[in-house]
């Protein structure tokens, strides 16, 4: 089989922990990653391709797309700096059934991208319409991942009822030679002063300024003292403890000598558990607080749950400092509430009344203005938006095919002998790079199409949305506001009709 000529090529290679683990005795040779490079760089040299570039993500999933050089991968796709993608196999690309349909089928066509699978004898220059052996396969490697995954949480919850501490072992422990649980004497005395504190009725941040005042280490710096080491980044503050940090020591029942196992639902998400539905088994390691002294600490306080605003705010109302959503916040006081939008990074607000009063004077303004003449205000509109005047893409695919002809002439003479090799790919390279600018000019004319088009749709709905004003003012910016950015007092509006 002939391949396509003036492939400028680019190969992927991917290695995950799961991969390895399975395949570490029957299979090494093949799914390594520098065995795969070899094989997908010999298949390069065989065939006479152009290599731009080798992307390696070693240890990541194959469910996740969220890969570091995948991303860069086709970040370079999109810049035009290749036109075929070769992989060992396809689940090297990737193992979720779903996306790797949409990047075979879709992204990668659009793109003008040639996809070879080695192992799979797959190759989208000569695929049939009809063949369903890709699909199949992209399957069963999204099912050999789901059967990996159901494995690994059998396996922990086997471990977690034999009475083993699956989770990190916590501060005031740690393991003998033999991996068994035994207690660190000296933050084992600090969990029983934070308990005695807590006892004695302090608050939270009154323990945390005891502790600091007497400079004890938090757990995190104070485990990277003992076995260098780390729970999580470090800090440049090595007695800061901080109330999240106390209270989870308070909070945490394995102090009395019991594991407690999957605090996090393992099955659903990482959302935290009550300790009902924790997997538990007593007395697996020494206590260093009693179940009486931990029972007489806990929160026993009943929250009063509070009225709901939510029917009072906007979505969308964005900080332009710090580009994130702001919470609509309600102060209770004893002059009333006081309702604001605030930004939980930067802590810059607004009143609710406010933004809503300004936010629903424009949208009346704009529609009356729309009202009076529609042609006008959506040429205004346009104006506004920098809609730039489409280009005629007739010329450029015309000079697109006369290079692509130049090309294959180029490729003639070589075969005639007209060409020596030198010269031929001096000439093949000066008309690629043409041709990329020609693609790039076309990809962005393409783009003011569909910008253009997308604003015609978006503003015909946006006029036929007029007939169904309510009378809510907060009903009304909802039907014609996308989003709000707030920056300081000064508000802008971005409305639906803006792509």
């Amino acid at each position: 089989m002939s391949l396509v000529n003036n492939n400028v090529v680019e190969i992927y290679a991917r290695l995950s922990r799961e991969d390895e683990k399975d395949y570490l005795s029957r299979d090494t040779k093949s799914r390594s990653i520098e065995n795969q490079i070899k094989s997908l760089r010999k298949f390069v040299e065989d065939n006479n391709m152009v290599l731009y570039d080798t992307y390696i993500d070693d240890g990541c999933s194959g469910r996740n797309f969220n890969r570091e050089n995948f991303k860069k991968m086709m970040q370079d796709m999109e810049k035009k700096r290749f036109n075929c993608i070769i992989v060992k196999d396809l689940s090297r690309f990737g193992r979720n059934y779903i996306l790797m349909g949409k990047y075979i089928d879709e992204v990668l066509p659009l793109n003008n991208i040639r996809f070879i699978s080695l192992s799979d004898r797959y190759d989208s220059a000569f695929a049939k319409e009809d063949d369903m052996s890709i699909v199949i396969k992209n399957f069963l490697n999204d099912l050999y991942l789901r059967e990996c995954r159901k494995k690994a949480r059998l396996s922990v919850n086997r471990i977690a009822k034999n009475g083993y501490i699956v989770n990190r072992i916590p501060y005031g422990y740690t393991k003998d030679k033999n991996k068994k649980v035994i207690v660190d004497e000296e933050a084992a005395s600090v969990v029983r002063k934070i308990f005695q504190l807590k006892k004695e009725g302090k608050k939270l941040s009154e323990i945390e300024k005891v502790l600091e005042s007497e400079k004890i280490l938090c757990p995190n710096h104070y485990k990277y003292l003992k076995t260098k080491k780390t729970f999580g980044p470090l800090n440049d503050k090595p007695y800061y403890w901080g109330d999240s940090t106390v209270r989870s020591i308070l909070a945490n029942y394995e102090y009395c000598g019991h594991a407690v196992n999957l605090s996090t639902k393992y099955l659903v998400g990482k959302k935290r558990g009550k300790r009902e539905d924790c997997i538990i088994v007593r007395n697996t390691h020494p206590a260093i607080i009693s179940e009486e002294e931990f029972d007489s600490v806990q929160d026993k306080t009943v929250k009063i749950p509070r009225k709901s605003y939510e029917h009072l705010r906007l979505r969308n109302v964005i900080c332009s400092k710090c580009n994130k959503e702001m919470n609509g916040i309600i102060k209770f006081s004893k002059r009333g509430d006081y309702k604001v939008y605030k930004c939980s990074c930067c802590g810059s607000k607004i009143k609710l009344e406010d933004l809503h009063n300004i936010a629903y004077e424009e949208v009346i303004n704009l529609i009356k203005e729309i009202s009076k003449d529609k042609e006008k205000a959506k040429e205004m509109i346009k104006s506004k938006l920098d809609l730039e005047p489409i280009y005629n893409l007739k010329v450029l695919n015309t000079e697109k095919e006369n290079i692509q002809r130049q090309i294959k002439k180029a490729f003639e003479q070589k075969v005639m002998g007209e060409y020596s090799e030198e010269k031929y790919k001096q000439v093949v390279l000066t008309l690629n790079r043409k041709l990329l600018e020609i693609e790039e000019k076309i990809d962005l004319e393409n783009k003011k199409m569909i910008n253009n088009k997308t604003f015609e749709f978006k503003f015909d709905e946006f006029v036929s949305n007029i007939e169904k004003i309510k009378e809510d003012r907060l009903d009304t910016i909802r039907l014609f506001v996308d989003s709000i950015y707030i920056n300081d007092n000064k508000i802008s509006i971005k409305y639906k009709y803006e792509y």
